[in-house]
């Protein structure tokens, strides 16, 4: 038998749901935040300079890589092929760690996120 409460969606199928983008702590750059970038950069400003305007949110390789899309490409690719012989692969321990910490998020997100929803119907 598991253990449900009765008020809340099972665990598992909560845990299925898709976080909203806003919530996705893997986001870091927002679409608007992108447009900036792109137009900051084609106005002439440096990519060290929008980066210090963006050091609290990502760092300067995600801005070079938002102005310039064919060198994420590359870096991607590279890392595809690199990922082959076993690289990038955290230790079973650590990721068991990370999954655990991200579950927890996302149900403490989701089900904040349901209250809100259920109290203003």
């Amino acid at each position: 038998m598991s253990r449900t409460n009765r008020n809340t969606e099972p665990y598992r199928v909560l845990l299925a749901t898709k976080l909203p983008r806003e919530l996705d702590r893997r986001v870091r750059l927002s679409d608007n935040d992108k447009d900036d970038i792109r137009a900051r950069y084609k106005k002439g400003e440096t990519i060290r300079g929008i980066a210090r305007a963006y050091e609290d949110k990502c760092s300067r390789g995600a801005i070079q890589y938002t102005v310039h899309p064919e060198k994420y490409a590359r870096m991607l690719k590279g890392a595809k092929e690199r990922r082959i012989d076993g690289r990038y692969k955290p230790s079973k321990k650590d990721w068991n760690e990370t999954m655990k910490e991200h579950r927890h998020y996302k149900k403490k997100v989701l089900t904040a996120t349901a209250v809100r929803v259920y109290n203003t119907v």
